[in-house]
């Protein structure tokens, strides 16, 4: 796994700088402007059901080891699981149907199992029947409870704000345009997640990633999802996801402050502290732009815009 302290410098530094060749420009051209990120959307179907659990450690437990440490299920219905295995922290993601406190699970409309809590809505203890088969790198495995269990609800931890509700849902990509303006003045836009098209711009270009870096990039991002909890997930298409914790970074709701979840843990383009600048169009258009600076033999300040839907 890449040092955290490292992703934003190979994602940017050695993808975006080698792929300087392919579409360097100067032009003056202006984005549509944003609209006010006061901008309301419609709030997902079941932000009024969502709810995240902590398990106590090793209280569910499979035959091989592993053990359900937390899931949250999200306004816009996923399920996002928590599992320590013998190679640290994973984190899964699933489709969720969720009625009262029943959630049923679902990957590519398989059924992967229940897990049915006895209070809906509350932050008091509660207790949990388990009942799935999930997948990690390839591995099956199967959380089940012959009896209950304890757990802890956890809720609205994020300050409630205008914003909020837009922010609480997952998100697909739609398209991704990564610039630099210093030394080179370069734009690439891929109309997709899949980020193995510029692993390949970059390795055309004598970037020289080596083979952990260019598998690390060699992914399609699948979704994005923000909770109230706090939670930031970059969703696979394999279902795996990365994850870090996420707070306002400023009073106007206008950016996210992405900080470390778990040791060693969070997405591998985005270093602690990074923040996001968010804003909403009214037709359920997000964008997410990152900007940081790459300093190094050429310098350049870097700009990732995410544009999600």
């Amino acid at each position: 796994m890449i040092n955290m302290k490292k992703a934003f410098y190979y994602f940017s530094a050695v993808a975006l700088v080698a792929m300087c060749a392919l579409s360097c420009s100067s032009s003056d051209d202006e984005d549509e402007p944003f609209v006010s990120p006061k901008t309301t959307l419609d709030k997902p179907a079941d932000a009024d059901k969502a709810a995240a659990f902590e398990i106590p450690s090793n209280a569910v437990t499979s035959t091989s080891g592993e053990s359900l440490e937390g899931f949250n299920i999200t306004e816009s219905g996923k399920a996002i699981l928590k599992v320590n295995t013998d190679k640290g922290v994973k984190y899964v993601t699933y489709d969720a149907k969720i009625d009262g406190g029943t959630y049923t699970l679902y990957k590519n409309n398989v059924l992967k199992g229940t897990i049915k809590s006895t209070k809906t809505r509350s932050t008091e203890a509660t207790q949990l029947e388990i009942n799935i088969e999930i997948e990690i790198d390839g591995v099956t495995i199967s959380f089940n409870t012959s009896d209950p269990v304890d757990a802890d609800m956890v809720w609205n931890v994020i300050s409630s704000g205008d914003n909020l509700d837009n922010i609480a849902r997952t998100w697909i990509i739609k398209e991704i345009t990564m610039s630099l303006k210093g030394d080179v003045d370069c734009t690439v836009t891929e109309k997709s997640g899949n980020l193995k098209v510029l692993a390949d711009k970059a390795q055309e270009n004598e970037a020289g990633l080596t083979d952990e870096e260019y598998k690390e990039l060699c992914k399609t991002v699948k979704a994005i999802t923000l909770d109230k909890t706090g939670l930031f997930s970059i969703e696979y298409d394999e279902g795996q996801s990365e994850v870090c914790s996420w707070k306002w970074g400023d009073s106007s709701q206008e950016s996210v402050l992405l900080q470390l979840r778990d040791s060693e843990l969070g997405n591998k383009f985005l270093n602690d502290g990074s923040k996001i600048a968010v804003k909403f169009y009214s037709t359920g258009i997000a964008h997410f732009v990152i900007t940081t600076k790459i300093t190094g033999t050429k310098k350049y300040d870097a700009t990732l815009d995410i544009t999600l839907q």
